[in-house]
């Protein structure tokens, strides 16, 4: 890290950087994050190291944004949503089935995952390598299958291994492959009962869709019926 961007930022704030601004060098800070700073020379001129580390963060979120939209969209069915997460031209490949995306957001969202009861994809670990408009990411994945039997719930882990390419400034994935590492089965028996806790929806009607989150008209009433002050309504 030494002479990196960080250790740059980080000495911008030294007594030695402090004379530097003082005597004319530089001005400024513009500061663009917790840590990040950018100062302007004299004729304009920035301190790039800072303005190419902060790409490389802000490219490095977007990707990891688009996989995590990508298991939202999974376990939502949200066609729409799916299909942002894969160039027009995206190829993906899960064991014996590969093809395009409109055929993969058909197969996903429909001949796979809706005849499941209910199913959930966690990512976990993530690794990235940004070469230029080219990043190679792996992300490991858990994904929870719970059939219609009422009984039985399929437990799975494996790795997702992208190529995403950034077009017109957005990065998405151009190839997928899944890599299986494990998977068995276990007894969901319990989840017949919810025990009060709202279930989740296959579609848009989830509670994670609702724009602004309130709760329900039952749940207030018992709140104002203890003389417990709720969150105020936001309409």
């Amino acid at each position: 890290m030494r002479g990196g961007a960080f250790a740059r930022s980080r000495r911008c704030g030294s007594p030695r950087a402090a004379s530097r601004r003082r005597h004319g060098d530089i001005a400024g800070p513009r500061r663009l994050g917790p840590s990040i700073f950018i100062y302007e020379r004299k004729g304009g001129s920035h301190v790039t190291e800072s303005s190419e580390k902060l790409q490389y963060l802000l490219d490095r979120q977007e990707i990891l944004d688009c996989i995590y939209r990508y298991a939202r969209a999974l376990d939502r069915h949200d066609d729409a949503l799916l299909a942002s997460v894969f160039h027009e031209d995206a190829i993906d490949n899960h064991g014996r089935w590969v093809g395009g995306r409109e055929e993969f957001v058909q197969w996903a969202n429909h001949e796979v995952h809706s005849k499941l009861d209910a199913h959930m994809h966690h990512i976990t670990t993530h690794t990235c390598e940004i070469d230029g408009a080219v990043a190679h990411t792996e992300s490991y994945v858990m994904f929870v299958h719970r059939y219609r039997d009422g009984t039985t719930v399929h437990v799975g882990g494996g790795r997702y291994i992208d190529r995403f390419e950034k077009r017109a400034d957005e990065w998405r994935i151009a190839l997928r492959r899944l890599v299986m590492d494990y998977r068995y089965l276990a007894d969901g028996s319990v989840f017949g009962d919810s025990d009060g806790y709202p279930n989740g929806t296959q579609d848009r009607s989830d509670s994670s869709y609702a724009r602004p989150l309130e709760l329900p008209t039952e749940l207030r009433t018992q709140l104002e019926q203890r003389g417990t002050s709720s969150a105020p309504s936001a309409t």
